[in-house]
């Protein structure tokens, strides 16, 4: 049954479709892709590479506005151009690849042809044309475009096109390129592995893999689902971080995305004295030190672990140091007002590094500011309950666990470009090592630390507690005023090695041992995994022995 609306509608069986009189109105066709999975669609992020073997769809509707992308969009997104039309009688499309024979063959044969618009078409009109991805796929990107023709016309028009990223063996850079600042083809290090993540749509992520012999023909690893563990949804720290812990022993278990058998091959293959490099572009939430080898082992307990990003500073890029470098200088303090009394216990010793803590990031600024009577600035210490935020995260710190509802905004724009060297920076803070993402685009402080003037970053991942944070400061700052210095990667490891071989000493209350090792896994390292970091005191006089004791 069907009853007139007077409008150019019609209500069928209690639901209206309303129908739009295209004559005369200038128009445009809008280019979607979404990945078709057991029958489902899932709308593409507009960063995401198309994989081999799996099967697409562009989805055409129409559009009274050109599509304007958000300014933050890099130039690796996907690039749509649109002209627009005007129909006087009814449409029909076609969607082809418009490049080289090895662009066509990467498509194939795309389904769906010749869907035609009439000029009173339905205000939610859309037509899909379906296509997979060949797995010998040989090129970086294909160039999509939407032709019509009217019904009375031979000649076809064109109407908008999309260049769309492809993933294949050939065409996928090694990391070196990115991260290493090295040519393209240029073999990682000795006993170097790299494992990047990224979006690869909504709720999924797509990873890869770098060994050494391998580097021109990476391992696609994935994809995988995102953590479903948000701090949100948990009333206290400790139970969030061990929902964490639960999620990525599922993900060890069951192998996602054989991401189980490529750790176990590197480790397997390099030995404990390889180094894994974690380029995490997705805000993932994984904490990958945390993953759990055969054997009882930990990922981030028995090899190096290091992250870095990459970061580009005024588009210059800052890439990550390979060789031996040694940071010295004095320590740079900001210890927010909550903190105080449990850094003065439980972290003596950066009363002695540090004569003033900043209780002000615009104070810290000008502590960094170099001098002619100051000595070069090894460290800049951050302490605070609260979250950590450089300014540009939206939204984003919402989905955080906040208890003590304490923010602080630092920004770097008095001494960005003006420290050389650059010093390694220390932000003991909930969640200050997480490398937020915004409209698709890294955010955040570890983001502008590493991009502006951090020469490496220390971090967390999650939650710390108060007096844990505290502890585990004293016993990296007593280390670093060792007189060789210490080297942060190493120091970690050795402390995670600790709390996980703690796990089993039932001497221990098991809540404790919990604690220490959820709290422990949080801190994450970027830079460069030979680092030293040795500390001096603002004047000549010697640091007091301590003994360098956590827990």
């Amino acid at each position: 049954m069907s009853i007139a609306t007077g409008d150019g509608g019609t209500i069928q069986n209690s639901a209206q479709n309303l129908n739009v009189d295209l004559v005369a109105h200038e128009f445009f066709f809008d280019l979607q892709v979404l990945e078709l999975n057991s029958g489902e669609a899932v709308l593409l992020s507009p960063q995401a590479s198309l994989q081999p073997e799996q099967a697409y769809c562009i989805r055409v509707s129409r559009s009274w506005n050109i599509y304007r992308p958000s300014p933050s969009l890099s130039a690796c997104d996907w690039q749509i151009i649109q002209y627009p039309v005007k129909i006087e009688q009814e449409l029909q499309l076609t969607l082809n690849v418009i490049g080289s024979a090895a662009e066509v063959a990467a498509i194939g044969t795309i389904a769906d042809q010749g869907s035609c618009l009439s000029r009173h078409a339905e205000a939610e009109w859309h037509h899909d044309f379906q296509f997979i991805v060949q797995a010998n796929c040989s090129v970086a990107s294909v160039t999509l475009e939407l032709r019509y023709r009217e019904s009375s016309a031979n000649l076809n028009k064109f109407a908008s096109s999309l260049v769309l990223p492809l993933e294949s063996i050939d065409s996928t850079p090694a990391p070196t390129a990115k991260v290493y600042n090295l040519p393209v083809k240029a073999e990682p290090p000795e006993r170097t592995a790299f494992l990047h993540i990224h979006l690869k749509g909504q709720n999924e992520l797509s990873l890869t893999g770098w060994i050494r012999d391998r580097v021109n023909r990476p391992d696609k690893l994935g994809p995988i689902t995102s953590l479903q563990v948000s701090p949100e949804n948990y009333s206290d720290d400790l139970g969030y971080l061990k929902a964490l812990q639960e999620a990525i022993n599922d993900y060890a278990i069951k192998n996602v995305g054989d991401i189980t058998v490529w750790l176990e091959k590197v480790v397997d293959s390099y030995g404990e004295d390889c180094c894994i490099v974690i380029i995490d572009q997705a805000d993932s939430q994984i904490p990958w030190e945390m993953f759990k080898l055969g054997g009882g082992r930990y990922l981030g307990a028995c090899v190096l672990v290091v992250r870095w990003a990459e970061a580009y500073y005024r588009n210059q890029q800052v890439a990550l140091q390979l060789g031996e470098a040694k940071h010295t200088g004095r320590v740079v303090a900001y210890v927010h007002s909550l903190d105080s009394e449990v850094t003065k216990s439980n972290c003596p010793i950066l009363q002695n590094l540090s004569l003033k803590h900043h209780t002000s990031p615009e104070e810290l600024q000008d502590g960094l500011l170099p001098s002619s009577e100051a000595v070069t600035v090894g460290l800049v210490y951050l302490s605070c309950n609260g979250v950590l935020t450089y300014g540009d995260e939206q939204n984003v710190l919402s989905k955080l666990h906040n208890p003590s509802n304490v923010t602080v905004k630092f920004r770097f724009d008095d001494v960005e470009g003006i420290l050389d060297p650059r010093p390694v920076f220390f932000a003991n803070a909930s969640y200050s090592g997480r490398l937020l993402v915004h409209d698709h685009q890294p955010c955040g402080l570890t983001q502008a630390a590493l991009t502006q003037v951090a020469a490496s970053y220390i971090g967390t991942l999650g939650p710390v507690g108060r007096l844990f944070a505290a502890q585990l400061a004293q016993f990296l700052l007593s280390a670093a005023t060792s007189s060789q210095g210490m080297q942060p990667a190493q120091l970690l490891r050795k402390l995670r090695a600790e709390v996980a071989s703690r796990l089993r000493n039932t001497k221990v209350p098991l809540e404790r041992r919990k604690r220490d090792f959820l709290y422990t896994f949080m801190y994450v390292y970027y830079g460069n995994p030979k680092a030293y970091l040795k500390l001096t005191l603002p004047s000549a006089k010697p640091v007091p022995s301590q003994e360098a004791k956590h827990g």
